[in-house]
């Protein structure tokens, strides 16, 4: 099906650009009797694959391909009208058709088309309009989302996640002050969903698609706010301070009792199965908790002063950064001890990697003396080197398992 559908998205660009090497020189309705023949055939095509039962792969592949030339038939058609309009819409109908076909027939390559046509819509009404389509990650999770999970698709689901994460910061993120609300607030819904979805035995890929999604978003946004500057710089941008009309406040009010309805039922999860105490609790839905409530309490630090206008309160960015940088120290921590007690190397090296990033980070806005940062060095150095050996003792003494594939070898 993978090389079906990349031959069917290549087959489609090869045909959009042979219409358009040979436009001009075509009727009009020799130009609209293409469009739609090769839409009408790329489709009949699909219902007769998918009637014969033949090879699924085959029959996406054709309908893909409808999807494609139907895509370049909205720009063609435009073309041949002259009609000027406002062009991200010609992606959000594309991704429309799309979800239509990913529904009806249903199709993973449907879906995924639909996705990035998602993303690319709201990425183009940002960048040349300056406008926020807050449907956009609507559409995602309801359109892409909830087909990867019926579907019980991994690539889909996969896809879909980091499109959600796209249409989120461009569609809700109206002004610099609101960024890491957004972003920290994505991350904790991205791992609430993970953990309400522990233990699903019809999609156990689930889980670690939506936690790897938002641990790649969560550790760069929560490196970010340990520097002192870059939180400051923040919250003196503050969204408060520009007094916004309800159209524009009312999507983070509602993003908001989102991510603590999603935390509060995995939190209630965690609790009900006795799992509140386990390091991946902590790690994964605990602290990603924490740096949002404290990054909302910074926000609105400004509603309580008593200034007349809402201001940068001067204590924020220090709380915020001091808060940040605990997490990300437990962080280190956490990954270092979970991975030399279980002899997990893939945590291991993770908390050495952020340990490393975070020492760096601190030469740069902390240590100014040479004596300071050769001896950073030196505790870096003996604190990997002690993880070194921890590590290799742990493991020594795990019994051996032998190699199902190969009897006569131990793993």
């Amino acid at each position: 099906m993978i090389f079906a559908c990349s031959g069917a998205v290549v087959l489609g660009m090869g045909v959009i650009l042979l219409f358009a090497y040979n436009w001009d020189q075509m009727h009009k309705f020799g130009k609209l009797a293409i469009i739609f023949t090769a839409l009408a055939a790329a489709h009949t095509t699909g219902i007769i694959l998918r009637s014969k039962n033949l090879t699924p792969g085959f029959a996406d592949a054709a309908f893909l391909l409808g999807s494609m030339i139907f895509g370049a038939g909205i720009w063609l058609v435009a073309q041949i009208y002259h009609i000027s309009a406002h062009y991200p819409n010609a992606f959000v109908v594309w991704a429309i058709g799309a979800l239509l076909f990913a529904w009806l027939l249903p199709s993973v390559a449907q879906g995924l088309l639909a996705a990035v046509m998602i993303s690319v819509w709201a990425c183009c009404e940002a960048v040349s309009y300056d406008s926020h389509p807050v449907a956009a990650p609507l559409l995602v999770l309801v359109g892409s989302g909830w087909l990867a999970w019926r579907m019980r698709s991994p690539v889909l689901l996969a896809v879909a996640a980091v499109s959600f994460v796209v249409s989120m910061g461009v569609g809700l993120v109206f002004h610099a002050g609101c960024v890491m609300v957004v972003l920290l607030g994505t991350t904790l819904m991205l791992e609430s969903a993970a953990w309400l979805a522990r233990d699903c035995a019809s999609f156990p890929a689930a889980t670690r698609i939506l936690h790897i999604t938002g641990m790649i978003l969560y550790l760069p946004v929560l490196f970010i706010l340990t520097f002192h500057d870059a939180a400051e710089d923040l919250l003196r941008n503050s969204y408060w301070s520009d007094q916004p009309p309800p159209h524009e406040w009312l999507p983070l009010v509602v993003l908001i009792l989102a991510v603590f309805g999603l935390s509060a039922g995995a939190g209630y999860r965690a609790v009900t199965e006795q799992r509140f105490n386990t390091q991946e609790f902590r790690s994964n839905l605990l602290a990603p908790s924490l740096i949002f409530t404290a990054y909302l309490i910074a926000w609105w630090a400004p509603l309580l002063s008593d200034k007349a206008h809402f201001t940068y309160h001067p204590n924020a960015a220090t709380m915020l950064c001091a808060a940040a940088n605990a997490l990300f120290i437990y962080h280190i921590l956490g990954n270092l001890w979970a991975g030399c007690r279980n002899s997990r190397l893939r945590q291991v090296v993770g908390g050495s990697l952020l340990l490393a990033v975070w020492i760096f980070a601190r030469f740069a806005d902390l240590f100014d003396s040479l004596l300071v940062r050769g001896t950073m060095f030196m505790v870096m150095g003996a604190g990997l080197f002690a993880v070194a050996v921890i590590y290799q003792r742990n493991k020594s003494h795990l019994p051996a398992v032998t190699n199902p594939l190969n009897p006569g070898k131990e793993d």
